[in-house]
């Protein structure tokens, strides 16, 4: 229960996260994280057998209950933090630019080719669109055009990063969930080689999509999660997110 409620959580709040800058996951991220790092991981917790002993310490017997709730709410919380530290991480960099700032050079462009009776065919032809097309989305009160595009959202790092922070708090979640206090009634972890081997799974996936270099299968819509290739020193950044999370 806990582990699916601090899933949950982490979807929403990663794609509020995307929407809120005209981003959205594409459908294959979306298809890793509901099937491998949750339903498979749900499973194979659910592998975990009881100790052979009786515990003197007793379960909670409702859902409600402060020693269920805490660790949840500290779940969120982390959610939160590591979701938006990425972010940031991501915004401080000199070579990124983000989405508002695209959608002023485009219009910057538009108009300069307007003014002057040129084609503005370079921004035409991109995704943010052209000034004329833009004045719209300003006259509703957004400061750039939402996007929410599937095949456009995946080539941008704030994809990127909160891809790659939602599968590394899902993972972290499970093993919060399988050690520790929660598991003074069943057997250690170490006996449930199933989830020990998914959770190797899982973590390598992360750290591929982290360090390895964009190929058919990582960035391909049809195929793979689809992330953007970054700097090194970005990789090595958000190497250090994934193993603070983690821990």
């Amino acid at each position: 229960f806990q582990f699916i409620i601090v899933y949950a959580f982490v979807q929403l709040f990663a794609i509020a996260s995307l929407y809120s800058v005209g981003l959205t996951f594409g459908n294959y991220q979306w298809l890793y994280q509901d099937l491998l790092f949750c339903t498979f991981t749900a499973i194979a917790m659910g592998l975990s057998k009881p100790r052979s002993r009786l515990s003197r310490h007793r379960q909670p017997v409702a859902v409600l209950h402060v020693q269920v709730l805490l660790p949840v709410l500290v779940q969120f919380g982390l959610t939160v933090g590591f979701i938006l530290g990425a972010r940031q991480l991501l915004a401080d960099q000199p070579w990124h630019m983000s989405l508002a700032s695209l959608f002023a050079a485009s219009d910057t462009t538009d108009a300069t080719a307007s003014s002057t009776g040129s084609s503005g065919s370079s921004s035409d032809s991109g995704i943010i669109g052209s000034a004329a097309a833009a004045s719209g989305y300003e006259e509703e009160g957004y400061d750039y055009m939402p996007v929410v595009d599937e095949d456009f959202s995946v080539t941008r790092a704030e994809n990127s990063v909160t891809f790659i922070m939602s599968l590394t708090l899902i993972l972290g979640a499970s093993m919060a969930f399988s050690t520790g206090s929660h598991s003074g009634w069943r057997q250690p972890t170490w006996r449930n080689p199933t989830l020990c081997v998914l959770w190797l799974i899982e973590a390598g996936m992360i750290l591929y999509i982290v360090w390895a270099p964009t190929d058919k299968w990582k960035g391909n819509t049809t195929y793979g999660p689809t992330v953007v290739e970054m700097p090194l020193d970005m990789r090595g950044r958000m190497c250090g997110l994934v193993l603070g999370c983690i821990a």
